[in-house]
């Protein structure tokens, strides 16, 4: 994962073929923004990774089976504030009347308008008011309402999290930008949040889909505050093919299509480590780097074991001391493959395994390796040349 957020531009800005539009609904906040439409240009594509939960609310099943079907996006439509989940029959109603609003409109399909929303659970949505909203929005649809779109979408967030790159197809710039949202009830598979990604390149459906899935799984799915996953989970990416001329991308592998894939995990990286960050409010990040694994697979197993150790969280929120062999049991308990006689350990910039043994006792002061509230826990276990990176929160 890209630990810097730094790297991604904070200032949004148009991009071709998207227009939003946000309202106060009043759905889910009495007094601000809750609800964002997007409308886009014919010819967009969209690519998807949703929550694996198996009690998923009524809009993540809506959208699945418009991903599923391979619908084209004409619309999309996000609530803040009221989940639409364990609502019934009831609720799969109110997903459909959304979009049938919204289609009309935007001049489309009801089942060109994707759906997603985020807030509380088993509350029923006043059908009226979710009208008038989704009405205003449709009023307000501008090319540079950016700003109020990354903030109508929090809940939990003490702040908007926004990030753009500048990534080249083939040489050609092209735009790349989104918002997340949340900072509690994060988890990987995914880590909760509603994420939405926009793009003026042309990219074939599937193409889209392969590279979102291959950034998620080193970003979004490496992150984690409390260990629990929501119902409503969804990254939506849209690629609206309105931007300059470059190269046709037809392959995943493309060589042209190279800068693109890493620009888009550099933006999901960071947007994640923006929901860490907000997500640990007075508690201490861990930062684990795993390196030298059989396999990236691997490495991220590792990674997610060190994680969620409960053992290592307490320590490192409670303790004067770390206990390394904490540490090294971790490695140990994700059953991957590692030579000990070339483990190495970090903790804090700190050098405190070489090649398997300690190099000065099995504790470490707990103040020399705390930066910044955060503690970074490096570690290589000498078998190959798989790395990942994961992040948690000790609260």
């Amino acid at each position: 994962m890209v630990e810097e957020t730094s790297k991604l531009k904070s200032e949004l800005k148009p991009v071709p073929g998207v227009r939003t539009g946000t309202a106060a609904s009043g759905i889910g906040y009495a007094d601000r923004p809750d609800l964002l439409m997007a409308a886009f240009d014919m010819g967009t594509t969209v690519a998807g990774v949703l929550t694996t939960s198996t009690t998923a609310a009524a809009p993540v099943r809506w959208t699945r089976d418009l991903l599923a079907r391979g619908a084209s996006p004409n619309g999309l439509v996000v609530g803040a504030g009221n989940a639409n989940c364990f609502t019934g029959r009831r609720g799969e109603e109110t997903v459909a009347f959304t979009a049938r609003q919204a289609g009309d409109l935007l001049g489309c399909d009801a089942g060109n308008v994707y759906i997603a929303s985020t807030g509380k659970i088993g509350v029923q949505i006043d059908l009226e008011e979710m009208d008038k909203a989704v009405r205003a929005a449709h009023a307000a649809l501008a090319p540079d309402d950016w700003e109020l779109a990354a903030s109508a979408i929090m809940t939990t967030d003490r702040y908007p999290k926004p990030g753009r790159v500048e990534p080249e197809i083939g040489g050609v710039p092209v735009t790349l930008q989104g918002m997340t949202k949340g900072s509690t009830m994060i988890a990987p598979s995914m880590a909760t949040t509603l994420s939405f990604l926009f793009t003026d390149a042309r990219i074939p459906a599937d193409v889209l889909q392969a590279a979102l899935r291959e950034a998620v799984a080193d970003t979004y799915n490496m992150i984690s505050v409390d260990n629990t996953q929501s119902t409503n989970d969804t990254i939506l990416l849209f690629a609206t093919g309105a931007g300059p001329d470059h190269p046709a991308i037809n392959e995943f592998s493309d060589p042209a299509f190279r800068d693109f894939r890493a620009k888009l995990r550099e933006l999901l990286a960071g947007l994640a480590l923006m929901i860490v960050e907000d997500g640990r409010k007075d508690g201490t990040l861990i930062r684990i780097r795993v390196s030298g694994a059989e396999t990236v697979e691997a490495a991220r197993r590792i990674a997610a074991t060190i994680r969620e150790s409960r053992m290592i969280h307490r320590m490192v929120l409670q303790d004067d001391k770390l206990a390394l062999g904490r540490f090294v049991a971790a490695v140990g308990m994700a059953a991957e493959k590692v030579d000990q006689g070339k483990l190495d350990l970090r903790i804090g910039g700190l050098q405190t395994m070489r090649d398997g043994e300690f190099t000065d006792g099995s504790m470490v002061a707990k103040a020399d390796v705390l930066i910044d509230d955060t503690v970074d826990v490096t570690v290589d276990v000498g078998v190959g040349s798989g790395s990942a990176t994961a992040y948690t929160v000790a609260v």
